[in-house]
């Protein structure tokens, strides 16, 4: 066998950033793969002896990228917007792939800027993942058929919105019917519902960009989990989708799709085909 079909066998290295419910998800479910490895996890220094007795002496567990002994094959952010410019921007600069989760991060044009152009210096390639929401791909490439329009709506049972500003709105703890509190921009929306930014900016990001589409955020009593609502409109067509997510069944708080989503990244890079 000669040495570039040799290297095409090697399982790809990953680094994990953020080792939480997403994490442990996708090292769960790579144990025993030949193929795509998690050989590095970059987190906060006191969670070490714990990780490092989950996942053996064999994955390099460290505080920061510059830490790491050499660079992954590619990297996965799952562990909050301050990611970003902590672990995916110098990442970027060495050239590796990132793929994130956290893209409501990027709503911030300071953050998505000084990213890119980290990813313009070094080579890297950075990987929005459609993470809790579906139907990416046809924004993606109604972008190119002259999308005209793009709404998208998240509805939350009430008591998903508490401790946000949708308490000055109405009466979350007696709500008997739904009721939108919030009707802006994707930018306006990722900006003062942080904890909903991440599946707004994915959407902005894949069609007419956080100015252009338009977001409403609902409370409904009758729903007992999250909904996720795309309208897009363009020369392509017309196109509405909706999602009710599940959890991860050890993390109420956590999209079930959002990892399988970074799943899914992951078992990409070495498949023999991709859709």
């Amino acid at each position: 066998m000669n040495e570039t079909a040799k290297s095409s066998r090697l399982a790809t290295r990953v680094a994990l950033i953020g080792f939480g419910a997403v994490g442990r998800h996708l090292f769960d479910a790579l144990r025993d793969d030949a193929s795509v490895r998690i050989a590095q996890i970059i987190t906060r220094p006191a969670a070490h002896p714990d990780i490092r007795q989950q996942v053996g002496p064999t994955v390099e567990v460290v505080g920061h990228v510059s830490e790491l002994a050499r660079p992954p094959d590619y990297a996965l952010e799952c562990a909050g917007h301050a990611a970003l410019l902590d672990h995916v921007l110098p990442l970027l600069r060495k050239g590796v792939d990132c793929g994130v989760i956290s893209t409501g991060g990027l709503a911030d044009a300071a953050i998505f800027e000084a990213l890119l152009e980290a990813s313009r210096d070094g080579g890297g390639r950075l990987e929005v993942l459609a993470g809790a929401v579906g139907a990416i791909d046809v924004l993606a490439a109604g972008f190119y058929g002259e999308l005209q329009s793009v709404q998208y709506e998240g509805r939350k049972p009430p008591r998903s919105w508490l401790g946000t500003p949708a308490e000055q709105r109405c009466d979350l703890t007696g709500l008997k019917q739904a009721f939108t509190f919030f009707d802006g921009s994707a930018r306006e929306a990722a900006r003062d519902y942080p904890k909903n930014a991440n599946v707004t900016a994915t959407v902005a990001l894949a069609g007419l960009g956080f100015e252009a589409t338009r977001v409403r955020l609902t409370a409904d009593p009758r729903l007992d989990g999250n909904q996720h609502l795309v309208h897009a409109q363009g020369a392509f067509g017309e196109f509405h989708f909706q999602l009710q997510g599940r959890t991860l069944p050890d993390n109420p708080r956590t999209s079930m799709l959002a990892a399988l989503s970074a799943l899914r990244a992951l078992r990409n890079r070495k498949a023999p085909y991709i859709v």
